[in-house]
């Protein structure tokens, strides 16, 4: 089990409209990698930002960089 922080920087009362199925699919794939190859003791931060009013971007990143170098070799291939 890795020790791993999850730091949340959204705003408040966010909506983001879609297909419910599809968003929950991508931001669960986007959260299971960022943990897979954060590392342990790393920082997930998730963010978001908006350059217009009709579109917000999201940010997953994280402090790591002690993960596995095979998986993180390999992450490009999948």
């Amino acid at each position: 089990m890795q020790n791993i922080d999850m730091q949340w920087q959204l705003p408040e009362g966010l909506a983001v409209k879609g297909n419910r199925n599809l968003l929950y699919s991508i931001f669960r794939n986007l959260a299971d990698n960022a943990i897979r190859y954060a590392g342990n003791g790393a920082t997930i931060n998730i963010s978001t930002y908006d350059e217009n009013r009709d579109f917000y971007y999201f940010s997953f990143y994280d402090t790591g960089g002690s993960g596995d170098s095979e998986k993180r070799r390999r992450f490009p291939q999948r």
